[in-house]
């Protein structure tokens, strides 16, 4: 029965498929923005950075504020649509809440992953 692989490969995708389907996803992203902590630039940083990263990303991530300016500046210059201070306020939020870790201990993944002891990011 020649068939019998095709028809599991199919069921198989059609697993995956709902495993990682938009509605999970958008749970997962829901998740990670209601975790993030409450406070002014919070709604300015969902509306202006989901629409091209999921949040975990960013959140990820803990910089310095003029780190967090460097990489919002980016952001604006491939084309974000967000005023000069609505950008401020991100960047405020970002350097409160996702700054430098104040743990000198680091996991060994950060490290790898290009992270000084500052626990910021050198790429």
């Amino acid at each position: 029965m020649k068939f019998v692989p095709w028809v599991l490969s199919a069921v198989a995708l059609l697993v995956i498929a709902r495993w990682v389907s938009p509605s999970n996803v958008a749970a997962g992203a829901t998740s990670v923005a209601a975790s993030m902590p409450k406070g002014k630039g919070k709604d300015e940083t969902l509306r202006y950075c989901s629409g091209c990263h999921t949040m975990d990303v960013i959140v990820k991530q803990h910089k310095s504020k003029q780190r967090w300016l460097e990489t919002v500046q980016v952001m604006a210059q491939k084309g974000t649509t967000a005023s000069e201070e609505d950008l401020l306020t991100v960047v405020d939020y970002l350097a409160k809440n996702y700054g430098p870790r104040k743990n000198p201990q680091q996991s060994t993944s950060s490290v790898a992953a290009g992270a000084d002891k500052s626990g910021e990011n050198k790429k």
